[in-house]
């Protein structure tokens, strides 16, 4: 062992030196990732916390302006209800010059007691007149106010309160912001402009905080209110494209270094914009943090290390010990320094696998006749032995189905009742049906099938586990439809009873036995023989089966509302069943359901996501009944409008198979009710009554119709005699068509062909 060991550990590329390379590179990229990790978490908490304390100082900037301009709102409020303003408002016309002064020197004396106001003037809209606290009056034409006051009048109804007398908003116009205030008495008589100073503004801002960054104010349109000449520019660039709510969701954060805080009351937007943070962790503050972690992985990485040398590497070497006993090469390539351990175990394992090639070749050949005589001495209790089917599926390549889901078939033949057959006959039908079973395996499941005596075929099913009870019940549908389209050309035919599914292999005879009483029943009904042999189940489930049967009828054939109405009426009379029974029937039920829903072609992955089956499961174990009613109501009309649906499809896909059908074959006399449903693949009475729900009159009306309107274009456009047309369009005589080309136009076929050929001329 020890030479072994120290030859292996000088080995180039051995298993030892890989994988202490690898924990050492393991090692460090958990050291440079932990070190990146922690010191990306540091610096997002410092950068979150500076983007707390700028928006709590936008915040406390934006209030301190609010109260700016609430006391500007108390003085246009004082003054615009003044007794001067409120006579000059009212009678503008009477040039009082007294009056005017009071008003002027009432606008000077409010911008000089306010270093927050840059001008003040009033406007009187029955005039067209200004009063400003820069001169006496000026008419709107000529005064250089006249854009402000005409986008406030463009605005003024927008929002305003009709039960004030006075409404106060806040405009802003090129870098001018205006508080204006309105009086309607009730009409509109008069409006004050205050401006406030944006530079006095500017100044408050750049004084509120030291240190902070580069303070500016927008609108709710975005429009800069004011910014420093240094960022003005910048920012209207930043701003292209931009919304008021999208600065909202910057208000934390930005890349850029802009922060925002909105204010509601006067819908102005405060941000500024700070340099960004270089946060930087010193890299020793972030080692000593992880140090006790490191330590802890060094020591997990040297345990690891002991593991494996000791579980993985010294099997290994006891292994190569076991191959230098057997082969007399090792020693050769053991000399080939270029070879790896494993290199040197996988040419001795080829050797050793070469001479078992013929024993897995023959194996090959009997497994198919292991996996019929392991499953029948299931179904026949003489081999069940868990340990022995394990090892024999094992053996066979089969042990994946060890564990899945476990369903059994119980087939028998019914040959034609016009003659007896001879027993040689009856041979030839099983070899016959065994030989299509095992005409087209599939990679989906197992299917194994034998006679278990001369009247039953057991077909047992075996899939994974990840295959679903729906997907399952769908391939055995399948089986079985293929089974009966592949002996429609041979003298017999074939009934099936099915067990349930179980997730046990050894489960499989119980599936099977029920498979067999099922189809022994069947086989007497389909044989018309008198006998006392019941239905393997009991007369409740028989009644609540027939009942879902009728359900998924009325879903076909009913109208929707109807089928639903029934779902609910079975919901309630299924859930009044004692509870020693009501799981059984709710299963029963389920299982009809779920077929019928295949049968109408409701892909699985539809009645998956309805979880139909999760859904039964549910109610099967429901306490409260009320619950109980709703959740199966509710999985039955699932399952009616699943089939409703599908079946609608159907129906009309099966009526245009037989509309093309008729078209093409609407010439041969014979062509009948029967003759189209064989060629669509249903049964004639279904198709009679889906004809006649989509086509008013039923098949017989369309095939007449159709061929008046082939004949109609005939005798319009051919030479041809009213006979020929006649034969030619499938009429069996000259009356017959006649009398039906007459019932449908109301004119004989000569009289159809006299009218057109004189409109013709």
């Amino acid at each position: 062992m020890k030479k072994f060991w120290k030859s292996f550990r000088g080995r180039r590329g051995s298993l030892y030196s890989q994988t202490i390379f690898l924990l050492t590179v393991m090692s460090v990229v958990t050291i440079v990732l932990m070190f990146a990790f922690v010191s990306r978490i540091v610096i997002r908490d410092q950068q979150e916390r500076m983007n707390q304390v700028h928006r709590q100082q936008l915040e406390r900037v934006s209030v301190d302006i609010d109260i700016i301009l609430q006391s500007m709102e108390q003085s246009i409020n004082q003054m615009i209800r003044s007794n001067d303003m409120i006579s000059l408002m009212v009678t503008p016309k009477v040039r009082n010059s007294n009056t005017g002064y009071q008003v002027v020197s009432m606008l000077k004396t409010a911008v000089d007691q306010n270093r927050m106001l840059d001008k003040a003037f009033l406007y009187l809209p029955l005039t067209q007149d200004i009063y400003s606290s820069t001169e006496n009056y000026v008419s709107l034409e000529s005064s250089e106010d006249r854009q402000f006051v005409e986008d406030y009048l463009a605005i003024r109804e927008d929002g305003r309160d009709a039960s004030k007398e006075s409404n106060i908003k806040l405009i802003h116009r090129d870098g001018h912001l205006f508080l204006v205030g309105d009086m309607c008495v009730p009409g509109f008589i008069g409006a004050l402009f205050l401006e406030v100073s944006t530079s006095s503004l500017q100044d408050f801002l750049a004084g509120s905080e030291e240190s902070l960054g580069d303070y500016f104010l927008l609108d709710r349109n975005l429009g800069i209110v004011l910014a420093s000449e240094e960022r003005g520019a910048a920012l209207q660039e930043w701003l292209q494209g931009r919304t008021a709510e999208s600065l909202t969701d910057l208000a934390v954060r930005d890349a850029e270094g802009y922060r925002f805080y909105s204010s509601e009351q006067y819908d102005l937007i405060y941000g500024i914009h700070v340099e960004k943070m270089e946060a930087m962790v010193s890299p020793a503050a972030v080692l000593l943090t992880l140090l006790p972690f490191l330590l802890v992985y060094v020591v997990f990485a040297q345990l690891y290390s002991m593991y494996i040398s000791r579980r993985v590497y010294a099997p290994i070497n006891r292994l190569m010990q076991i191959t230098a006993e057997k082969r007399a090469d090792l020693d050769t390539l053991m000399a080939d320094q270029s070879q790896s351990e494993l290199d040197i175990l996988e040419t001795s394992f080829q050797n050793a696998m070469g001479e078992s090639e013929q024993q897995r070749e023959l194996l090959a050949h009997i497994s198919e006749d292991v996996a019929e005589q392991t499953f029948r001495g299931i179904l026949m209790m003489t081999g069940t032995d868990m340990q022995h089917i394990r090892r024999t599926l094992d053996g066979i390549g089969l042990s994946r189905y060890l564990t899945g889901k476990y369903l059994a078939l119980s087939c028998m033949i019914i040959p034609e009742k016009e003659r007896q057959i001879s027993t040689v006959e009856e041979e030839l039908y099983r070899r016959s049906l065994l030989a299509i079973l095992r005409e087209k395996p599939s990679t989906e499941y197992l299917m194994v099938s034998f006679f278990t005596d001369s009247d039953h075929l057991a077909i047992l099913f075996c899939v994974t586990e990840d295959v679903s009870v729906i997907r399952m019940k769908t391939l055995v549908q399948d089986k079985m439809e293929e089974i009966r389209q592949s002996i429609r050309s041979l003298p017999y035919t074939v009934i099936f009873g099915r067990g349930k599914t179980y997730n046990e292999i050894i489960s499989l005879r119980f599936s099977y036995r029920e498979a067999s009483e099922e189809v022994t029943w069947l086989g007497y009904q389909a044989r018309g023989e008198e006998t006392e042999a019941q239905r393997p189940d009991d007369f409740g489930q028989r009644y609540f089966s027939e009942r879902a049967e009728h359900l998924a009828e009325s879903a076909e054939k009913d109208s929707l509302e109807d089928a639903l109405q029934t779902a609910a009426e079975l919901a309630e009379e299924v859930c009044a069943t004692g509870p020693e029974n009501r799981s059984a029937y709710l299963e029963e039920m389920t299982d009809v359901l779920m077929e019928r829903m295949i049968k109408a072609h409701v892909t699985p992955e539809e009645i998956q996501e309805m979880e139909f089956t999760a859904s039964a499961g549910n109610v099967s174990a429901g306490e409260d009944l009320d619950q109980l009613k709703r959740q199966v109501q509710e999985m039955f009309q699932m399952s009616v409008k699943a089939i409703h649906t599908n079946s609608r499809k159907n129906r009309f896909r099966y009526v245009d198979t037989a509309m093309e059908y008729i078209a093409e074959h609407y010439a041969d006399g014979n062509l009948s009710l029967n003759e189209v449903s064989e060629a669509v693949g249903i049964s004639a009475p279904y198709l009679s009554g889906i004809f006649a729900e989509v086509n008013k009159g039923g098949f017989s009306t369309y095939l007449s119709q159709y061929r008046v309107e082939q004949a109609k274009r005939f005798l319009t456009d051919t030479a041809e005699s009213v006979s020929e047309i006649g034969y030619k369009c499938g009429f069996n005589s000259a009356q017959s068509f006649s009398r039906v080309f007459k019932k449908f136009t109301g004119i004989s076929p000569g009289q159809f062909r006299d009218k057109n050929r004189r409109h013709d001329g």
